[in-house]
């Protein structure tokens, strides 16, 4: 009689207890929409505050057509990967053969990192450059977050594109596009696709003369006309130094993700690639890259200024993340409407990852913390997260040798996550364009 007392005591207990479980985890999902609903809202009042007022923007360089596909349905997992996994060393990027192929994906894949129509057009926009019959074709293999692939797992939503551009790698458009800019003046000039150029092989020369070329347009633009240089994903070092000689000494302004934030500060550093970085990176260490970086260009800057009067001190860095928008802003300087453009930015990765115009708090979720530390250094200040106030904002001074101290505002803004990503690729280009065009 005792031991079915207890017995049926223990059932009900467990049966409580799943129960309440059950209850509790409904209640903290609850809370987490009305958490997410709250955030969505104020974001919107943020992106909606201040009116567009139509500006020129000036976009190079080149174009191209996309193929997506479901990479873990496009490739078949074997045990001949599992042996092309096991060997002690090989080079991720050059490609040759499709056991290479097979070992380059698998690299970028486990990790999370990324690898890179005029009848679609707007009226209002203006294409230059004569149309070609052979379009180059990017083939993109997407993957979610969780997305297996054999052993393999992914950590994160993201892309491997597989390219042979033969135009872009030229900037074949780059002669038409010089004859279009007289008489537009754009308010903003943005230099992207340059990373068709990386690993491509030229002739002796032609890569550093289309790349000088690149930079005599820079040159000739009216100080009246901000410039962007939109990074992405490049693994060659003598690319790379090309555009810190060429592109970024005239440029106000640059946009790219963490991996391409770590690349760059690494390249600064030490003169060294990095092939993939942390691909959640904290707040605080995102930002001391970014300071880092900052400071170095700046550095340059003020070192060259004087032989070179067409240089443009960098005043304004884009970050995005998964979790979180960054941007960076000298203040007292043309960029305006900061806490804004981060706010858009963070709408619209949501927006293009879910392909959704529509933002919906049940297909999102937030991966930024309740607060943040604002540096890695011992003593940062810590900034509690608002659902009221999502975008956090505060001011920075830098110094530089021999020169006046120099004022930034830095605002830092959650991503609501789209829970089932559609698409990847493009999403940095989309990103930051919405926020550059609330702050020029």
């Amino acid at each position: 009689m005792g031991i079915t007392s207890n017995l049926t005591l223990l059932t009900v207990l467990s049966v409580f207890a799943a129960l309440f479980s059950v209850i509790y985890q409904a209640y903290l999902a609850s809370n987490d929409l009305k958490s997410l609903t709250k955030i969505l809202q104020n974001l919107k009042v943020l992106e909606h505050e201040f009116k567009v007022d139509k500006p020129r923007v000036a976009i190079g360089y080149g174009s191209c057509s996309d193929l997506y596909v479901k990479a873990v349905d496009f490739l078949n997992f074997t045990n001949r990967i599992e042996d092309l996994l096991s060997q002690e060393s090989f080079n991720v990027d050059d490609i040759s053969s499709e056991d290479d192929f097979l070992q380059s994906f698998a690299y970028y894949f486990q990790r999370g990192a990324a690898a890179e129509l005029k009848s679609h057009l707007r009226p209002d926009v203006r294409l230059t450059g004569s149309l070609i019959d052979d379009d180059d074709i990017h083939l993109i293999l997407e993957y979610k977050t969780d997305d297996e692939w054999g052993t393999l797992k992914s950590p994160r939503a993201n892309r491997y594109i597989l390219h042979n551009d033969h135009h872009n790698p030229l900037i074949s458009s780059l002669e038409e596009f010089e004859q279009a800019l007289p008489g537009f003046d754009p308010h903003l000039f943005v230099v992207s696709g340059l990373q068709m150029m990386d690993n491509y092989l030229y002739e002796k020369g032609v890569r550093e003369a289309r790349i000088e070329k690149v930079r005599n347009q820079l040159r000739t633009q009216s100080s009246a006309t901000l410039i962007h240089f939109e990074m992405a994903s490049f693994v060659e070092l003598e690319l790379i130094q090309l555009l810190l000689k060429d592109v970024m000494p005239y440029s106000d302004s640059i946009g790219m993700n963490e991996q391409e934030l770590d690349n760059l500060r690494q390249v600064l550093e030490s003169g060294k690639i990095s092939l993939v970085a942390d691909c959640n990176p904290r707040v605080a260490l995102s930002l001391d890259q970014a300071r880092a970086v900052f400071r170095m260009l700046n550095e340059d800057y003020f070192k060259h200024r004087s032989s070179d009067p067409k240089r443009r001190m960098i005043s304004r860095i884009h970050l995005h993340t998964l979790a979180y928008q960054a941007i960076l802003v000298v203040k007292n300087n043309r960029w305006k409407n900061t806490k804004n453009a981060a706010a858009k930015a963070s709408l619209t990765a949501h927006r293009h990852v879910c392909a959704s115009t529509i933002v919906n708090p049940d297909a999102a979720y937030r991966l930024l913390d309740d607060s943040f530390a604002t540096s890695t250094r011992e003593g940062a200040d810590r900034i509690p997260f608002s659902d009221t106030d999502p975008v956090s904002c505060w001011d920075e001074t830098f110094t530089f040798t021999e020169e006046p101290p120099v004022e930034v505002q830095i605002c830092v803004a959650p991503v609501l996550i789209c829970k089932i990503a559609k698409q990847t690729a493009g999403a940095g280009d989309n990103i930051s364009g919405a926020g550059l065009i609330l702050q020029i």
